[in-house]
């Protein structure tokens, strides 16, 4: 039963991290569309849309997720002595059978995550931004009196209702216009931005026209030609498919996928002895947060291998034996902080 407690607790942690985890990227990326213009009324897709994203996340933040959860599961279980009770009846051999064959599965399901979903969910996320961006948006606040869409055309109002401005003053930029009317319309079909004023008048003062004309209605449109291609990147493809592209940044993401793998290998390797380690005199306090620095620290030199291997200051031979070499550092540094748990 112990064996079984101390699993449980461990999954309950892992799975508190990684959604804590993701749910402050799912906040920050729907702040990020909000930005490019989809409307707040969309709140569906705006939800559906970081979904998509979500599972490309989880590779890249595992190893510290792994981290966090066995450090607040180890503090847990020793304030309230649970943890010297677990080692005094249950054999280490033991512990640690358990926690390869939980570790295991863990891995295995990062790397089908990883390898396979993320690709699909990414894919259709990046064809859905895409349509996105290329659509033209109409949001109009009240509260600024003024309506601006891109580098098109501002209007100055002082009321918006049902879709009708009220007394605006429009500066079209394309056409060097400035117009005035009693109302005004916009519109959005097929992709094309409609504006309709009435009873009111243009001063044009392009190069071609310069005149001053009075209307009763007058229709100006907007196309919107922005390209909808999608241009793939580095989660767009599995690990195999980045280590064969002729892109030197999505092959040498294809070779930190690796580095990141076998890190996240090590981390899982070493679990139990950071969950097994007993607090005397916040002992374990400390030597967590020399973990903590070990694995933050790999995190930025490998970052750094990254840039001079895409800049061909290194081969990818030097690239693999340089990281080996850290690694191996990593691990000999775990050893010598946790061997007299």
């Amino acid at each position: 039963m112990l064996p079984r407690y101390l699993i449980y607790n461990y999954i309950k942690y892992l799975t508190i991290f990684l959604f804590s985890f993701l749910i402050t990227i799912w906040v920050s990326q729907t702040i990020r569309l909000l930005e490019i213009g989809i409307s707040y009324k969309d709140l569906f897709e705006i939800v559906y849309l970081t979904i998509l994203l979500i599972p490309s996340y989880i590779i890249n933040i595992f190893h510290l997720i792994l981290i966090f959860s066995v450090f607040f599961l180890n503090y847990k279980f020793n304030n309230t002595n649970e943890l010297l009770i677990i080692r005094q009846y249950v054999n280490e051999k033991r512990i640690k059978r358990n926690f390869l064959i939980i570790n295991v599965t863990i891995f295995s399901l990062l790397c089908l995550n990883s390898e396979y979903f993320s690709q699909k969910f990414y894919k259709d996320y990046k064809q859905k931004e895409v349509e996105l961006r290329g659509d033209f948006k109409i949001q109009v606040q009240n509260s600024k009196q003024e309506f601006k869409l891109d580098d098109h055309f501002v209007i100055f109002f002082e009321k918006f209702e049902n879709d009708i401005f009220y007394n605006p003053k429009a500066l079209i930029f394309s056409d060097d216009l400035l117009v005035e009317s009693k109302r005004a319309k916009i519109t959005n079909n097929d992709n094309r931005i409609n504006l309709e004023f009435y009873n009111g008048s243009r001063v044009s003062s392009s190069k071609k026209e310069k005149s001053i004309t009075n209307f009763v209605k007058f229709n100006f449109f907007i196309e919107n030609n922005s390209e909808r291609v999608v241009y793939p990147d580095k989660e767009s493809f599995s690990l195999k498919e980045l280590l064969l592209q002729n892109d030197t940044k999505l092959n040498v993401a294809g070779h930190s996928k690796i580095i990141n793998y076998l890190l996240i290998l090590l981390v899982l390797s070493n679990i139990h002895k950071v969950i097994n380690s007993i607090n005397l005199k916040n002992q374990t306090n400390y030597k967590n947060l020399k973990l903590l620095v070990f694995i933050i620290g790999y995190i930025v030199i490998n970052s750094f291998f990254n840039k001079i291997l895409i800049i061909g200051s290194i081969t990818n031979h030097m690239y693999y034996i340089l990281n080996f070499l850290f690694l191996t550092f990593v691990q000999f540094g775990i050893y010598k902080v946790y061997d007299n748990s």
